[in-house]
């Protein structure tokens, strides 16, 4: 492109990135949300009355982020440079970053939704190129930047008897003969592990679940008041397992009114995070955030099904039960633990090749040294003021600043001391096949 630098190996070891931003109707029109933060802190920002959800920093084709000296995609750097990313990675995934890293601020609770697996993907892609934009999977991990909540998996099927049968109003509203044949095949086997068994049981959690989301608009209406007088009645009960469903539903409703979400609800697992806790949500199960901050970070791709907490133009039910997995898990399977690593900082680590995530927290004047990594990272300054060194080139950073760092060199990270209470903190997501 004349007139525009290419990178060279003279190039600085890190790049400075302007990420984009989406203004999808669940975000927060908080003034003061993170994703507005972050985003402002790189020159050319100009904010909108409107509301921000995500600021993406990554390559993927949808909203790829930019060398904030030359302008220039990044995307395009790394094909041109691919040692930058390291051979491995360069080769496994053809210059490309294999991840798609997000800030998320939620003012909405997402749609009910799952994101396809790589069979899925390659399928969706070839059918409707516009609406799967890609043909990868999506598994995700997302990381609490204040208190969240979300819903995540089916609970285990103990659990959802248990809320049906305290609250008789989930299982009225599918209907008599779906709510029986699901209870009738699942109890007294909620727990085998015989195959034929767990089989039986997954197809009629699909049944079940298709059951709830597919009613008429009509009795969805009817039961949603039904619902909302029956949360307001001081003799309901939701059971030992329900007790957090009545005020997500008054909250759910305020938002979106009269939806088949509402009756889903009682089936999912709800995760509550505290701040630096985090879920992974593998590709084909079924999940909601609800309320919260993030940090998340997926296998690079954009393709999601929706089915509940949306206009009905957007709800796919059909293809939803045709890519969900229908396992049915506790908490402890989507609520995963960091692990320390160096001095001050957490790994996030979850079951797939594409990425992990470095958090790392100082304290003013403190300093981590890491180890170089075999792969490409970005690394997002989430709260503070400091300095970072990689390769021996250093450069001032503050909230918000997002940089791509090249393969293969030490990072020393600097908390600024002084009168400057906040310390540093900042998230790496990053590729390591090695």
């Amino acid at each position: 492109m004349p007139g525009i630098p290419s990178i060279t190996m003279a190039t600085p070891k890190f790049l400075q990135l302007k990420c984009g931003t989406n203004n999808y109707e669940w975000g927060s029109t908080d003034p003061n949300s993170r994703v507005v933060r972050y985003a402002a802190a790189t020159p050319g920002f100009e904010k909108k009355d409107e509301p921000y959800s995500e600021m993406w920093m990554g390559t993927h084709a949808t909203l790829p982020s930019h060398d904030l000296a030359s302008g220039r995609p990044l995307a395009d750097l790394l094909a041109e440079n691919p040692e930058l990313m390291g051979a491995k990675v360069q080769q496994a995934y053809e210059s490309k970053l294999p991840f798609l890293f997000k800030i998320m601020s939620i003012g909405k609770i997402l749609p009910f939704q799952a994101h396809p697996d790589k069979e899925w993907g390659q399928k969706l892609h070839i059918k409707d190129p516009k609406q799967f934009v890609d043909p990868n999977h999506k598994p995700e991990i997302a990381i609490a930047l204040s208190h969240f909540a979300g819903f995540s998996g089916f609970r285990p099927l103990k659990q959802i008897i248990s809320v049906l049968k305290a609250a008789p109003i989930f299982a009225e509203f599918p209907g008599a003969e779906a709510t029986q044949t699901f209870i009738s095949t699942v109890s007294g086997n909620e727990e085998s592990e015989d195959k034929k068994i767990v089989q039986a049981n997954k197809a009629a959690l699909r049944q079940f679940l298709h059951a709830i989301l597919t009613q008429s608009t009509s009795r969805i209406e009817e039961y949603t008041k039904k619902l909302l007088d029956y949360i307001a009645s001081p003799t309901s009960s939701f059971g030992p397992h329900g007790a957090d469903l009545p005020g997500l539903l008054r909250l759910i409703h305020t938002q979106y009114g009269a939806d088949p979400g509402l009756f889903s609800a009682p089936l999912l697992n709800c995760i509550f995070l505290k701040p630096g806790e985090y879920i992974y949500i593998g590709a084909d199960e079924p999940h909601a955030y609800i309320t919260g901050e993030i940090v998340e970070c997926m296998a690079s791709s954009d393709n999601v099904v929706n089915a509940g907490f949306c206009p009905p133009s957007d709800r796919n039910p059909d293809l939803l039960m045709d890519i969900l997995t229908f396992e049915y898990l506790p908490k402890a399977a989507f609520k995963l633990d960091p692990k320390a690593k160096y001095g001050h900082s957490l790994l996030y680590d979850p079951p797939i090749d594409e990425f992990a995530i470095l958090a790392t927290s100082l304290a003013p004047g403190q300093t981590e040294n890491v180890d170089p990594i075999a792969g490409p990272s970005i690394m997002v300054f989430t709260k503070g003021k400091g300095r970072m060194s990689v390769g021996g080139q250093s450069k001032d950073v503050k909230e918000g600043e997002v940089y791509f760092v090249t393969y293969g060199e030490e990072v020393v990270l600097e908390a600024q001391d002084g009168d400057y209470e906040a310390g540093l903190e900042a998230y790496r997501c990053y590729t390591d096949l090695n």
